[in-house]
């Protein structure tokens, strides 16, 4: 089995973490593409592969704000036994990733007189839906 990445990283699409309030400024992701063989007896003799997207890990970074009820970071209401958290990276070429993923770890970073700064990391969970925004 090869695998082979497809990296997507940008700062002029978005992110969309469900239930989550922080202002994400960059993300990237790595979406991992398996190789299977699957030669049979009806290949005449030649190789034949088959491959997929199944899987996709990164990151993404921004501001911690506040102001309202769905501002709340809300990390803290993650569970081990949840599914995962509905991600959605949009990048600046127009193409669009949906997923569950787990988020694995979390940094907070503050200095005086500076913006709070948030980044997390994540791994999927399920399949990855993968379409194109026409605008």
């Amino acid at each position: 089995m090869s695998t082979g990445n497809l990296v997507i990283s940008g700062c002029a699409g978005s992110v969309t973490l469900t239930g989550r309030g922080a202002r994400i400024a960059a993300f990237a992701a790595d979406l991992i593409h398996e190789i299977y063989d699957a030669t049979g007896f009806s290949s005449a003799g030649y190789r034949q592969n088959q491959g997929g997207l199944k899987s996709c890990s990164g990151s993404a970074s921004g501001f911690l704000t506040k102001g309202s009820a769905s501002d709340t970071p809300n990390f803290s209401a993650l569970a081990c036994e949840d599914l995962g958290e509905e991600i959605t990276l949009v990048c600046d070429t127009g193409c669009q990733y949906n997923f569950l993923a787990n988020i694995t770890s979390i940094h907070i970073e503050e200095m005086v007189g500076d913006n709070a700064k948030i980044s997390f990391s994540f791994m999927s969970t399920g399949p990855i839906e993968e379409s194109w925004v026409v605008s």
